[in-house]
């Protein structure tokens, strides 16, 4: 018997992410080709952003968060490093620049799956009370980096 809350149990019952170890946790990380992800994601272009300064994506708190799904792509082929910063509870879990992206639609996947087309194992970021998500671009732009994040909270 298969049991949902085995795979992916609440916030509230699980211990917060510690660290975030993989390809898009490690400096000049490598970008990849990411889909447009499908609904319940929500997608976000970055609005304006100043060339180094980190921008905040999501700031939840006084709530258990566990984040299903996070990416961050760009939107045309200017060359640009992304950097995105992930606190928990207060804990820095990564922090972290890519190497150059000059591909539009490429990127890294911090939570959920990479597309639909090539699963991978699911990531999940989980907090107790507070997640703090904030990027930065090298180029100071508009509507350049698009995120797709879903999430729940529980109390």
């Amino acid at each position: 018997m298969f049991l949902r809350s085995a795979m992916f149990p609440t916030a509230g019952a699980a211990k917060a992410t510690k660290s975030l170890v993989h390809a898009y946790s490690q400096s000049s990380w490598a970008a990849a080709a990411i889909s447009a992800q499908v609904p319940p994601c929500i997608s976000a272009l970055s609005g304006a952003m100043t060339a180094g300064t980190l921008k905040t994506l999501l700031s939840i708190s006084g709530v258990g968060v566990r984040l299903f799904h996070l990416t961050f792509r760009t939107n045309d082929a200017t060359a640009r490093t992304i950097r995105v910063k992930i606190t928990v509870d207060g804990t820095v879990i990564c922090d972290a620049t890519s190497a150059s992206i000059s591909t539009s639609g490429n990127g890294g996947l911090w939570a959920g799956f990479r597309s639909t087309s090539t699963p991978n194992a699911p990531i999940t970021i989980t907090s107790n009370s507070v997640l703090l998500i904030e990027y930065a671009s090298s180029v100071t732009e508009t509507d350049k980096i698009t995120a797709e994040y879903f999430y729940n909270t529980e109390s």
